[in-house]
């Protein structure tokens, strides 16, 4: 196994979370094994697009892959809670383990000295984290349909209206 990067095969349970207000919140994937726990922290940008990711690739894989995957690659045993913040997230269908990689690189504040870490999912997993995912969007602040900032307060600065459109956020 690389020094610099983690692999820690089949994971229990994946779960895609949020914790605090809209506006205020901290977003992350948290994934449990035999012996440990992995969260790898992310800006809300990033779970947008490991949910889209998610969804086009549940599309592309048949129905009948990822069901009872098989970790061959050497993992490792962690004890305790693995943390990092992601800067790059990779998701891909490995045909050989017939199971989803979810890989998180470019790490910052990890709690292990590695620049990357990754773990293999079902096809299960992987569909209710897509659920858990698009909970979390719906539960965002409102956007301006005009620019797509978040609507906070009744006097939003919108840019393209040079700031003569009042736009409200929904009731």
């Amino acid at each position: 196994m690389n020094e610099r990067s983690l692999h820690v095969g089949l994971v229990d349970t994946f779960a895609a979370q949020s914790f605090g207000e809209p506006g205020q919140r901290t977003f992350r994937v948290f994934a449990t094994t035999h012996s440990g726990e992995v969260s790898v922290w992310m800006e809300k940008e990033q779970l947008v697009v490991l949910g889209e990711a998610i969804g086009e690739m549940l599309q592309k894989v048949p129905d009948s892959q990822g069901l009872s995957p098989a970790s061959t690659a050497s993992t490792a045993t962690i004890s305790g809670e693995v943390a990092a913040r992601a800067g790059s997230l990779a998701l891909t269908y490995d045909e050989a383990q017939d199971g989803f990689v979810f890989e998180a690189a470019n790490l910052q504040d990890a709690t292990l000295r590695v620049q990357s870490l990754s773990f293999l999912l079902d096809r299960h997993q992987l569909a209710a984290a897509d659920d858990e995912i698009q909970d979390i969007v719906a539960a965002s602040r409102p956007r301006c349909t005009m620019c797509g900032q978040p609507l906070t307060d009744p006097a939003h600065f919108c840019p393209p209206s040079n700031g003569h459109a009042r736009v409200q956020a929904p009731s």
